[in-house]
C-alpha cells in the first residue's frame, strides 16, 4: 500500500483517539472548575464516559472524520458545532431522564462548558490536520491505462467531487494493449497508484513490471477495485458475467441466516422509529389535510424482492391526479406537482415515514435499494445491464444509493444508483447497515433530501 494512502488512514485514527482523550479531558476540566475539585474526581462518574461516547457517535454520524474529502474548512467547523450541539442535547436529556443522584451534578453548565472547551480546541487542532491532509492528497498522482471510453468515465467520476489528486490517463484503441513501449515508459515513473482499465491480455513486459511494482508496495489495482475503494460503488460499465463468476460477495441474496438477521434488525429499528416519530406522523397528517385537498396517505405500486409487486405507503406530497395527463413519470427537482408542504416533507424525508408499515408487513426492509415503479423497472432493465440484480434483496426506506447520491430522475441517474446498490448487495454486513443508518440521520437533520 502506498505510504501516502496509509498515512491518511493513520491520521484519521489518530484524530479519532485524540477526540476521545480531548472529550474526556474537556468534560473533566469543566467538572473540576464548576465544583472546585480535583480533575481526576470527574473520572469516577459514568456519565462523563457516556457523554463522550454520545459525542463521538455524533461526530462520526456528521462525517467529521472525513476531513480529507472536504473542499473547505468552514464545512468542518459547521459539522463540529452541529455534532457537539446535538450530543449536548441528547446528553442533557439522558441525564435528567435518568433521575440519578449524579443528575444534579452533571447538569447543563458542565456539558455546555465542557463541550465549548472541546469545540475551540478541536477546531484549532483540526485546522492543521485538515491542511496536512489536503497537502497529502494534492500530491497524489495516479496513472491509468486502458480502453478510451472507460477512461473517459473514470475522468468524469474523478471530477465529481472525490479528491484523488491528479490522474494521468493513457487511452488505448479498443482491446489493443500492444503499444507496450509507451505504457512501459509511463510505468517506470513513480506513481501513488496504477489503475488497469481493461480486461484485455497484457503484454508480458507490462505484466512483469506491474508485478514488480505491486510486490514493492506500490498500489496496482484494476478499475473495479479502485471504484470500490474510493467511490464505494461497482462500475457497471466495466464488469461482465465473468466478473460475477470470479468475485466473492452477494451472500445476502442466498444466506438464510443473513436474511433472518436483517429481518430482525428491520423489526427492531422500525419499532424504535415508530415510537420516536408517532407525534410527527400525527402532526404531518393534520398539516397535509390543512394544506391541500386529497388523501393523507398515498399508495402506489412498486417492485419488491424477486420482482414481486406491492403497495407502498407514503405521505402525499403532490397534488391529487398529479399523473392524470402525462402518466407515470419521475419526480424532478422543483416539480410543480409538489404541494407547498410536500416540498418540506420530501426535503427531510418525512414523506417516507409511513413505509415503516411496509417494513412491518415484510414487503420492504429498512435498508435496501429504493423501490421503483414497475413501469420504470421494465424500461430500465432493457437499457441498463444487471439492473434486475437490485431485486435480489428487499427494497428499503433508506439505502447506500439514497445517502451517497443526490436526487435523480433519469436513466443516467438510475445507472449511478444501481452502482451503489450493487456495492451494497455485494458487501452487505451489519456494519454497513449501521453506516447507512448514521448517514441517514445526517441527511434528515441537515435537510439533504430531495
Amino acid at each position: 500500500m502506498n505510504t501516502k494512502i496509509v498515512r491518511i488512514r493513520r491520521i484519521k485514527f489518530l484524530v479519532f483517539f485524540t477526540d476521545i482523550l480531548l472529550l474526556l479531558v474537556s468534560l473533566s476540566l469543566a467538572y473540576s472548575i464548576r465544583f472546585a475539585s480535583p480533575i481526576t474526581e470527574a473520572f469516577n462518574h459514568l456519565f462523563i464516559y457516556l457523554t463522550s461516547f454520545i459525542s463521538l457517535c455524533c461526530l462520526y454520524i456528521f462525517g467529521t472524520y472525513d476531513m480529507h474529502n472536504e473542499e473547505n474548512f468552514q464545512s468542518i467547523i459547521f459539522k463540529q458545532i452541529i455534532s457537539i450541539s446535538t450530543s449536548s442535547l441528547i446528553s442533557v436529556g439522558f441525564v435528567y431522564l435518568s433521575r440519578t443522584e449524579i443528575s444534579g451534578l452533571l447538569g447543563r453548565g458542565v456539558f455546555l462548558f465542557g463541550n465549548t472547551i472541546y469545540i475551540f480546541i478541536s477546531i484549532f487542532y483540526k485546522y492543521f490536520v485538515y491542511k496536512h491532509l489536503k497537502s497529502i492528497k494534492q500530491k497524489w498522482n495516479w496513472f491509468a491505462f486502458g480502453e478510451s471510453k472507460i477512461l473517459d468515465r473514470l475522468n468524469k467520476d474523478c471530477s465529481s467531487g472525490v479528491q484523488l489528486g491528479s490522474i494521468k490517463v493513457y487511452p488505448t484503441s479498443g482491446d489493443n494493449l500492444s503499444d507496450s513501449s509507451q505504457i512501459l515508459s509511463q510505468l517506470e515513473n513513480s506513481w501513488s497508484g496504477i489503475i488497469l482499465a481493461s480486461n484485455s491480455k497484457l503484454d508480458q513486459k507490462i505484466s512483469t513490471l506491474l508485478l514488480h511494482k505491486k510486490l514493492s508496495g506500490e498500489p496496482v489495482t484494476d478499475l473495479f477495485q479502485f471504484y470500490e475503494k474510493f467511490f464505494y460503488k461497482v462500475p457497471v460499465f466495466y464488469i461482465d458475467d465473468r466478473w460475477f463468476l470470479s468475485i466473492d460477495g452477494f451472500s445476502i441474496s442466498f444466506s438464510k441466516s443473513s436474511l433472518r438477521f436483517k429481518r430482525l434488525l428491520d423489526l427492531m429499528v422500525s419499532s424504535i422509529v415508530l415510537l420516536l416519530t408517532w407525534p410527527i406522523l400525527l402532526i404531518t397528517a393534520l398539516l397535509i389535510k390543512l394544506d391541500s385537498q386529497g388523501p393523507v396517505i398515498y399508495k402506489q405500486t412498486r417492485t419488491g424482492k424477486d420482482g414481486s409487486t406491492f403497495q407502498i405507503f407514503k405521505f402525499r406530497s403532490m397534488t391529487i391526479n398529479a399523473e392524470k395527463i402525462g402518466g407515470a413519470q419521475w419526480a424532478s427537482q422543483n416539480d410543480n406537482r409538489v404541494t407547498r408542504l410536500g416540498k418540506y416533507l420530501r426535503l427531510f424525508r418525512i414523506d417516507e415515514l409511513p413505509q415503516i408499515f411496509n417494513v412491518f408487513k415484510g414487503e420492504m426492509s429498512f435498508i435496501g435499494p429504493r423501490p421503483e415503479r414497475p413501469e420504470f423497472n421494465e424500461m430500465l432493465e432493457k437499457q441498463i445491464p444487471y439492473y434486475q440484480l437490485r431485486h435480489l434483496v428487499p427494497p428499503g426506506i433508506t439505502g447506500w444509493a439514497q445517502v451517497l447520491y443526490p436526487y435523480g430522475a433519469s436513466v443516467e441517474d438510475s445507472i449511478e444508483k444501481l452502482q451503489y446498490d450493487l456495492y451494497y448487495i455485494k458487501n452487505y454486513s451489519f456494519i454497513l447497515d449501521l453506516k447507512i443508518l448514521f448517514r441517514t440521520v445526517k441527511v434528515i437533520i441537515l435537510g439533504k433530501g430531495r
